[in-house]
């Protein structure tokens, strides 16, 4: 049965951006053979090919190292309590988007207004997408 009726549940949220592109990209393509295509092109062919994690397990190395380093300076004198899902969130931000547009945006180090303006429009973006998972609000660092 689910098989059967998957597409009811597939169909992605009614955006704004689908009138914008024509419901051509994969955010806004209903479920069927176009999206089936730009998904597999887009996840096989651009962004998880073999060359292109290879070309940048650098970024990630360091974001991680990064996070590393904020933990143990957390628990530098004594042990301390962390709350892991907004740095994971964080470290996962920071990764797509030095692998997209090569700026950290989240953490220490970030261009403050830059990063403020770019998480005003992450989290626009996802209140329009009417999701829950929103962005995290920076971190307040010690």
């Amino acid at each position: 049965m689910f098989h059967q009726e998957r597409h009811h549940f597939c169909q992605p949220p009614l955006l704004l951006v689908r009138q914008d592109y024509n419901y051509t990209t994969i955010a806004s393509a209903p479920y069927g053979e176009h999206w089936s295509n730009l998904r597999r092109r887009l996840s096989t062919l651009e962004i998880f090919s073999t060359n292109r994690l290879n070309m940048f397990l650098g970024i990630r190395w360091d974001e991680i190292k990064l996070l590393l380093r904020q933990l143990s300076l957390n628990s530098r004198d004594h042990f301390a309590r962390v709350e892991l899902r907004p740095m994971f969130i964080e470290l996962t931000c920071n990764i797509i988007m030095r692998m997209v547009a090569g700026n950290r945006y989240y953490g220490e180090a970030v261009d403050f207004e830059e990063a403020k303006l770019f998480r005003e429009v992450m989290r626009g973006i996802f209140e329009l997408a009417g999701t829950l998972a929103h962005p995290p609000p920076p971190r307040q660092h010690t």
